[in-house]
């Protein structure tokens, strides 16, 4: 997954927010968006460092996509909860777990991931063989990329329909706009994929 990562974040933060407690000042509060956010992406940071000043895109770092350290967030966030104390503290940790969780679960849709590391290297995934043999370019042209449009096309027709001030017509407007958008690109990116998979062959690996 590339940006559809932020998806979850941002439903996890808007569910999360009906439960921020009322003196949380707006610092606070978009540390808790950051962290909703950034959490949902911060597993991949690894391969934008390498990709700008090493010369390869991939990981180097497994341990932000071990389900063990995001358990430990959950578990600071269960303790916490349980003595119903730091509040805040609670809050960050419950992020950052189902930030970290939810990339995870979107990896193994999209290509695979060894999310027991470092107990087993294995790759756990549902993605062809193609996908996980083939990297960024294989998932580019494969029908499961279609899942980035419609991931971020549901998170801002939810964004839209939550804003106040904009009109009840435009909402509409705009949510048909998005589905027509995405129907078209699924009908075009459909149509153009045996192409598209032709001219990335001799790139793949073997």
């Amino acid at each position: 997954m590339l940006v559809a990562h932020l998806v979850p974040g941002y439903f996890v933060a808007a569910q999360s927010k009906l439960n921020w407690a009322s003196e949380w000042n707006p610092t606070q509060r978009a540390f808790l968006w950051a962290t909703a956010l950034g959490s949902t992406v911060a597993p991949d940071f690894d391969v934008i460092y390498n990709t700008l000043f090493r010369g390869f895109f991939n990981h180097s770092i497994l341990w932000t996509h071990s389900v063990f350290v995001y358990l430990v967030f959950g578990l600071v966030w269960l303790v916490f909860n349980m003595l119903k104390r730091c509040t805040y503290i609670k809050t960050v940790a419950g992020l950052v777990a189902l930030g970290g969780l939810s990339h995870l679960i979107l990896d193994m849709v999209a290509h695979g991931t060894p999310i027991l590391y470092p107990i087993s290297m294995r790759a756990f995934g549902i993605a062809p063989q193609r996908v996980i043999n083939g990297g960024v370019l294989a998932y580019l042209t494969d029908p499961i990329f279609l899942s980035e449009p419609l991931f971020c096309g549901i998170a801002i027709i939810h964004w839209i329909h939550h804003q106040d001030r904009v009109s009840t017509h435009f909402k509409n407007l705009m949510t048909a706009g998005i589905i027509g958008g995405i129907f078209l690109f699924t009908i075009t990116f459909t149509l153009l994929l045996p192409i598209l998979q032709e001219a990335v062959l001799p790139l793949l690996p073997l």
